[in-house]
């Protein structure tokens, strides 16, 4: 199945259904020539405790494929339940509050006509998000409000605005940053 060398690499990961945000990476699995057999007829319980009222997926992204012919799967048996196999369990250990106040490089980029920005606010802090043009006149406020502690996405729709280059700049207490970000039409 595999030749020396090749591998196939996923992880698995939780997402939140609504917003896309990864909530949290359970397993890295590396299949190769070596360890195929360790990985058969692996089960996946997820633990929902800590999880809420969210709705979440589970999502095995591929990391590395070098032979693209492979493919996994669950069996299933005439009765519908699972296979025998080796069972992990995957469990919610909550949210993580991020360490540090962070701007993450709009999505996509170019963009056109919107993008979303995606940001951490580390403590309470009153979070102004505003959007300029190249000569530094203000575009639009985003967000001007506290927020608490987490990782939070914001939507620009720019479908009224000219093709261009836009900064969008963020400032939470001491914390100041600012990234640049191309409207296409």
């Amino acid at each position: 199945m595999f030749s020396q060398g090749e591998q196939v690499r996923f992880k698995v990961e939780l997402m939140d259904n609504n917003s896309g945000e990864l909530l949290g990476v359970f397993d890295d699995v590396v299949y190769d020539q070596n360890n195929l057999s360790d990985f058969e007829n692996i089960l996946y319980q997820v633990n929902t405790q800590g999880i809420g009222q969210r709705t979440v997926k589970l999502r095995l992204r591929i990391e590395e494929n070098i032979n693209p012919a492979v493919s996994m799967v669950d069996r299933i048996d005439n009765e519908g339940a699972l296979a025998k196999g080796k069972r992990k369990e995957l469990k919610y250990e909550g949210e993580t509050i991020p360490k540090e106040f962070a701007l993450e490089q709009n999505y996509p980029n170019p963009f056109n006509p919107s993008t979303i920005i995606q940001y951490a606010v580390s403590s309470r802090q009153q979070v102004t998000l505003k959007v300029y043009d190249v000569l530094g006149n203000e575009v639009v406020t985003l967000v001007n409000e506290y927020q608490e502690p987490g990782r939070y996405k914001v939507e620009f729709d720019a479908s009224a605005l000219s093709s261009g280059v836009y900064i969008y700049k963020i400032q939470a207490g001491g914390f100041v940053s600012s990234k640049k970000m191309i409207l296409v039409k």
